[in-house]
C-alpha cells in the first residue's frame, strides 16, 4: 500500500510541478528553491518512475485467487527487470524512466548513472532479503503432475510420495478432469485416491500469498460500520463480514422464487 501511495503523491508533484512553483513562490516559500533546481526535479521524476512500477507490481499481486506460483512469477520477473534496468543504466540509458529520462535532459551535465544504479541495486538487495528463495524449485510438479520429470529437480518427494505422483501421472481419469478445473479443485479431488501427495500439494497451495484478503476485510468493515449502517437494524458485525467476503454469489432468483408475494386480505 505503501507503493500506491507514494506513486500517486510523487506523480502529481511532478506532473503539477508548474503550479506548486506558483504556489510556493506566491506564499514566499523557502521550498520554492527546489523546484528552480533541475537536479532535484529529475531526481523527484525518478522516484516517480520506480514508484509506479512497484505500484504495477503490487496491483498485480492483488485478488483472491492468486496462488504462490503466480506470486513467485511475479516476483522473480521484477528481481529480473531490476537486474536488467541496472545493465541499462549503467550505459546510460534511462528510456525505461520515462519521465528522468525527459527531466534529466536539462541537466545531462549531471552524473546520475552511478546514483540510480546503486539504489537499484539497493532495492534487488532488499527483495533478495524478503524474498531469498524461489519456491518454485522442488515444486513445479504441484503445477502440473502429468508433465514433470520425477528424475529431476522439478521433483523434491520422499520416495513413497514419488511413487503416488508416477501413479497419477498415470491416471487416465484425472489427467482429463485436469484441464477443466482449477488447480486447489484438482487436487482436492485427488485426495481420496492419492492421500499422502494431494495432502501435500494442498499445503502448499492454500497459504495466504499477500495481505490482500486481511486488507480487504478491514475495507469491508470500514464500510459495513458507517453511521447511516449503524442506525439500522442488522446483523452482527461477523455475519456481515462474511457475507461481504465470501465468494459464493448469491442465488438471488432463487431466494425470491421461495417467498410467496403477500396475499390481499
Amino acid at each position: 500500500m505503501l507503493a500506491v501511495e507514494g506513486a500517486d503523491t510523487k506523480g502529481r508533484v511532478v506532473e503539477l510541478k508548474k503550479k506548486v512553483f506558483t504556489f510556493l513562490k506566491d506564499e514566499g516559500s523557502e521550498l520554492v528553491k527546489f523546484f528552480e533546481d533541475d537536479v532535484f526535479l529529475a531526481r523527484l521524476a525518478y522516484l516517480t518512475d520506480i514508484f509506479e512500477k512497484l505500484n504495477a507490481l503490487n496491483l498485480r499481486m492483488q485478488g483472491k485467487q492468486n496462488f504462490i506460483f503466480a506470486m513467485t512469477d511475479k516476483i522473480e520477473l521484477f528481481k529480473n527487470r531490476i537486474n536488467f534496468w541496472k545493465k541499462k543504466v549503467s550505459n546510460g540509458n534511462f528510456a525505461m524512466f520515462h519521465r528522468f529520462d525527459e527531466a534529466h535532459e536539462k541537466c545531462i551535465e549531471f552524473n546520475f548513472s552511478d546514483e540510480i544504479y546503486n539504489h537499484l541495486d539497493l532495492l534487488s538487495i532488499k527483495f533478495q532479503h524478503y524474498f531469498p528463495e524461489d519456491v518454485r524449485i522442488g515444486n513445479l510438479w504441484i503445477l502440473n503432475p502429468f508433465m514433470c520429470d520425477i528424475a529431476s529437480e522439478e521433483v523434491n518427494l520422499p520416495t513413497d510420495t514419488e511413487n503416488e505422483l508416477l501413479q497419477l501421472s498415470e491416471d487416465s481419469n484425472l489427467k482429463l478432469s485436469f484441464k477443466g478445473k482449477e488447480l486447489l479443485d484438482f487436487w482436492i479431488c485427488a485426495i481420496s485416491e492419492y492421500p499422502v501427495l494431494a495432502k501435500r500439494a494442498v499445503k502448499f497451495l492454500l497459504p495466504f500469498t499477500t495481505t490482500y484478503l486481511c486488507e480487504s476485510g478491514f475495507s469491508h468493515v470500514t464500510n459495513i460500520k458507517t453511521k447511516q449502517r449503524n442506525c439500522m437494524l442488522t446483523p452482527t458485525l461477523s455475519a456481515c463480514l462474511r457475507l461481504s467476503l465470501s465468494k459464493i454469489q448469491p442465488r438471488i432468483d432463487m431466494l425470491v422464487a421461495k417467498r410467496q408475494v403477500q396475499v390481499s386480505h
